[in-house]
């Protein structure tokens, strides 16, 4: 009996509607989840999955089977696989969001400061001594500032939303960039899938890095589909397999070819005709950059010079700008930060002391916290390891994805420049994970059966989805702030005189986000160890020396919740220590509380002792 040739679209049909309401379902019980609540207060050292509903991890669940389910289709459409990258995308960063109800992660609240310090003197200073470095490079900050005054959006609120805003705008950029690299419908959409995934460095959160990323892809974005233009076949080399030999010889050939192209654009030509090979905006994306962030233009003018010498982009010029208002922005409007910190320069070419501090030391922090970490570990190394396989299956079948083993490799060169705060390794992971993403992709789906790269997608999105979750939300405990908790600190921040003396338990809490360069800054988690010893010996008598200095207008001792939780995962404080700190204040009559809530407590000295202020309402010195 013979089969009509509309039973293939029927089937298709089926499939795509099976797909579609597995994607309608995942997001439901996410809803139901999240609608029934999330006690995220009580939260372990895993961080968000100890608390997460099992509606919402089968919720998870099903949008891997849709998204597989879309996959093993007859005919691939594209729309619905690009539906499901963007469904897990939203369940995974909106949640958080949704669920504390305010921004989360101390360095974020930071940034809400320097916002706060534009906003109300119409300046920055790059010579003050904290923060100085987003003085120095305060694009991010102005543009922010103008936005809050404009729009009347209150930067925090903006912040909140912001690491779900700047993934989406991620994966559609990489979405474009893969539809040039490759002709096959399912790797790009795989490769949006494995980004979704691996991407738990957690860069996205309301700053300057995020920011710059973004522009910094864009800038790539648009220069390779300029050259893709012109030669589309450049990008997408598909030749038949060959012995190796062979392969060798021709890859070479290539390689040398591009280089001799790449060194002949650079002959004598107008500065005006080598400057319009780009478009303007490329121009603007590097300024905005470079008076934003520091490393993002080294980045972006190591990748521009690959690209000429591999010929993926005729861009010149372009890494000579970079470069050029790179360094004139740092000396003219940045060089006092510069002086402060020339012994940087001394890190470069240093690469074992700039990884010193990057990886966690496993033996010093929680059992639930050196889980988190051995998992962003496994995380990293599984997709570089999946990246390579995918390069070398690639080239044995005659496809070399030159751009993108370029642009996956030249991130460890920001290794041998600095160490970067001790996150250099993060800045690495974040600026090559969009190649090794392309690169896994490949190795998943191109050259297989419908049936087959579907199977194989299944198995490594149950390896990938639950490392994401401990290595992007395993930290959740201390990142997570209340609106009870960003109330006090607050309160406390705007009520204060300048000139206070702020004690803290650590300076893990929504720190210095209010008129914060009046206010000494000392936290107990930071002293030496014989210091913290000292503190939880006794810490009425050591503290109560602390606030009796006379140097300050104000004393005041602040302890939270998220500081709890961060100095027990870290082990900078033994289990308990904020708590016995807090007993012994409340035992001694020579303390006041000024206030409390649920999220934390705000002590000072006895009114008889000194002035008193006011603190969200209550008597305070």
């Amino acid at each position: 009996m013979l089969i009509s040739s509309s039973a293939e679209p029927a089937v298709g049909r089926r499939e795509r509607l099976d797909a579609l309401a597995l994607l309608i379902g995942g997001v439901a019980l996410w809803g139901v989840g999240i609608v029934g609540g999330i006690r995220w207060q009580e939260m372990t050292d895993l961080g968000f999955v100890s608390v997460l509903p099992v509606t919402c991890l089968v919720g998870l669940g099903f949008l891997v089977a849709g998204f597989v389910r879309a996959l093993a289709m007859p005919v691939v459409v594209p729309g619905v696989l690009r539906a499901h990258v963007v469904a897990m995308l939203v369940v995974l960063h909106a949640t958080p969001t949704l669920v504390y109800g305010t921004m989360r992660y101390p360095w974020a609240w930071k940034h809400v400061g320097v916002i706060d310090f534009i906003t109300r003197n119409g300046v920055v200073d790059p010579t003050i001594e904290t923060l100085g470095a987003y003085h120095g490079w305060p694009g991010f900050f102005a543009l922010n500032a103008m936005i809050a005054e404009t729009t009347g959006i209150d930067a925090a609120q903006l912040g909140r939303w912001w690491p779900l805003v700047v993934n989406l705008l991620v994966v559609w950029l990489l979405s474009v960039l893969f539809a040039v690299c490759t002709d096959d419908r399912r790797v790009g959409p795989v490769a949006c899938w494995v980004y979704v995934l691996g991407s738990w460095v957690g860069q996205d959160y309301f700053s300057p890095q995020a920011m710059a990323f973004v522009m910094y892809l864009t800038a790539v974005v648009v220069l390779v589909c300029l050259t893709a233009a012109r030669r589309p076949v450049s990008l997408r080399l598909a030749t038949r397999a060959t012995p190796a030999l062979t392969r060798i010889g021709a890859a070479s050939s290539r390689a040398m070819s591009r280089v001799g192209r790449g060194v002949r654009r650079l002959g004598p030509t107008s500065v005006r005709k080598r400057l319009g090979v780009v478009p303007r905006e490329v121009y603007v994306l590097a300024l905005a950059i470079a008076c934003s962030h520091q490393l993002t233009p080294v980045m972006l003018a190591l990748t521009c010079v690959a690209l000429v010498v591999g010929a993926y982009a005729g861009t010149p010029w372009l890494a000579t700008v970079i470069v050029g208002v790179g360094a004139a922005w740092a000396v003219v409007f940045a060089a006092p930060l510069l002086m402060d910190n020339a012994d940087e320069l001394e890190t470069v070419g240093s690469v074992g002391s700039n990884l010193d501090g990057t990886v966690v030391d496993l033996a010093a922090v929680s059992s639930g916290q050196a889980l988190v970490a051995a998992s962003a570990r496994v995380l990293t190394v599984l997709v570089v390891l999946l990246a390579l396989i995918g390069l070398l299956r690639e080239w044995r079948r005659g496809r070399t994805h030159g751009l993108m083993a370029l642009l996956a490799g030249l991130p460890v060169l920001l290794v041998g420049l600095s160490s970067y705060g001790g996150e250099v390794l993060f800045r690495v992971v974040l600026f090559g994970l969009p190649a090794l993403a392309f690169l896994v992709g490949t190795l998943l789906v191109a050259d297989r059966s419908r049936r087959g790269g579907a199977a194989v997608v299944a198995v490594a999105s149950a390896v990938l989805l639950p490392l994401f979750l401990l290595a992007h939300l395993g930290n959740e405990r201390q990142y997570a702030f209340g609106q009870d908790e960003v109330a006090l600190v607050q309160d406390l921040y705007a009520t204060a005189p300048p000139g206070s003396l702020l004690v803290e338990g650590s300076r893990n809490y929504p720190t210095q986000s209010l008129r914060y360069e009046v206010f000494t800054y000392v936290p107990i988690d930071r002293e030496p160890v014989d210091g913290r010893r000292r503190v939880l010996a006794d810490p009425a008598g050591v503290l109560g020396e602390w606030l009796d200095n006379e140097a300050y207008s104000a004393t005041y001792l602040l302890l939270t919740r998220s500081m709890v939780a961060a100095t027990e995962a870290s082990g900078s404080l033994p289990s308990g220590g904020i708590a016995t700190i807090d007993a012994a204040l409340a035992a001694d009559p020579a303390f006041v509380e000024l206030a409390r809530n649920d999220a934390g407590v705000v002590w000072g000295r006895a009114p008889e002792d000194r002035g008193v202020t006011e603190v969200g309402g209550v008597g305070a010195r």
